[in-house]
């Protein structure tokens, strides 16, 4: 009521018309000076703050930046237009407006607190995200899959803050929503065991880190490069180029072999020699054959033993290591390693034997008597047996 009298009485003094003109004039360049240059040019560095906050991350406009900016403007030209009102004896009718919005204020307020608290949250998350970016690239024990599910629990905690929050500020019961979720929780955890159990297994594959992305694996039954690794299932890509989807739960139950882990593989490759041959010397220059091969590595030194009497050959096994391994580069090793051999085989004169197998008949008595047609048997076993056995067949 204070202020409604000084405001009367500050009326009463302006007597002319051309008084109020001036006033009226004056409120409404204020009000579109403020509204129109002044908000927006805090605006505008409020952003660039932000923006160097998030180090230019927070590309474009913010949503509730500019929905705070319009509710300024909106507050602004609104106080405007009833400071005229009462400059031109309106009370009346000002009073009753500010009755409304005195009504009206507590949602009003809560709304602008809702959307401050949602664009808090929103910069927020973004901070969070570039701050631990750039912690991990400082450190070398968090891979990307880590950072992944690192960033979406931050940003999963951050709104769940902010939501828990919103609803306290609009006064919702949350021991009655907390039942609630509990008993949905209990539902979608019977529904969804399977990409729960998922889920749990993507934390675990990600606390014992047994491959990452960009490695050569075998799951289970499964050969490929892991392409992706989210927090239900593990991509890979297939020699064939199949994309390949396991999910976490079946892939902490198979045997998983990492052929990149400790970035080297040593292969095996197997070839016979004759009986004949002169075994040290085959060896020898089976090593050297190896050893001329670009992918190959020089230490540990390829190395080439006997292993086994075979059916028509002695089995040498070369083993040699080659590093930064794949599987093109392995099969394109190998099949390098098979024509090294053979061409150095070949040079020195040793042979490569195959498997070979003679087939004989032996004659018995038997057999020749189920030689003999015609008269010729019949007259042998009348015979006895006395005569000599003739074993021509008869046309």
């Amino acid at each position: 009521m204070g202020v409604i009298t000084s405001a009367r009485a500050f009326l009463n003094s302006l007597v002319s018309t051309e008084a109020q003109i001036g006033v009226s004039v004056l409120i409404a360049a204020l009000a579109g000076l403020g509204g129109l240059y002044v908000l927006p040019w805090i605006y505008s560095e409020g952003l660039d703050s932000v923006n160097r906050i998030l180090e230019n991350e927070f590309s474009g406009d913010s949503l509730a930046l500019r929905s705070i900016l319009r509710s300024t403007q909106i507050v602004v030209g609104m106080s405007a237009v009833l400071a005229i009102l009462v400059t031109w004896g309106f009370f009346d009718i000002v009073v009753t407006i500010l009755a409304g919005l005195t009504q009206t204020l507590p949602i009003a307020s809560r709304a602008f607190i809702t959307l401050l608290l949602l664009y808090v949250g929103f910069v927020g998350s973004r901070l969070a995200e570039s701050r631990l970016r750039s912690y991990i690239d400082q450190v070398s024990h968090i891979n990307q899959h880590q950072q992944s599910i690192a960033s979406r629990v931050l940003q999963i905690s951050i709104f769940t803050a902010v939501g828990l929050t919103t609803l306290s500020i609009w006064q919702v019961d949350l021991s009655g929503l907390l039942i609630g979720a509990g008993f949905l929780g209990i539902v979608v955890g019977m529904a969804a065991r399977h990409s729960l159990g998922s889920l749990f297994a993507g934390i675990v594959l990600m606390l014992s880190r047994p491959f990452e992305i960009g490695d050569w694996v075998t799951i289970g039954d499964y050969e490929g490069t892991v392409t992706d690794i989210t927090i239900i299932s593990t991509r890979m890509q297939s020699l064939d180029g199949e994309t390949i989807v396991i999910p976490n739960d079946n892939v902490s139950n198979e045997t998983i072999i990492n052929y990149t882990d400790r970035n080297r593989l040593r292969l095996r490759l197997q070839v016979g020699v004759g009986y004949g041959a002169d075994l040290e010397r085959a060896q020898e220059i089976a090593r050297k054959a190896i050893d001329q091969i670009e992918n190959v590595r020089k230490s540990p030194k390829p190395q080439v033993v006997p292993t086994e009497f075979g059916s028509s050959a002695v089995t040498l096994e070369a083993r040699f290591w080659i590093a930064h391994p794949n599987a093109h580069k392995r099969a394109q090793t190998k099949a390098t390693a098979v024509e090294a051999i053979k061409t150095a085989y070949d040079d020195a004169g040793i042979t490569i034997p195959y498997p070979q197998r003679t087939v004989g008949q032996r004659e018995t008595a038997s057999s020749s008597a189920e030689t003999l047609t015609g008269v010729g048997a019949r007259d042998w076993f009348r015979s006895g047996w006395s005569k000599p056995l003739n074993t021509t067949q008869h046309s």
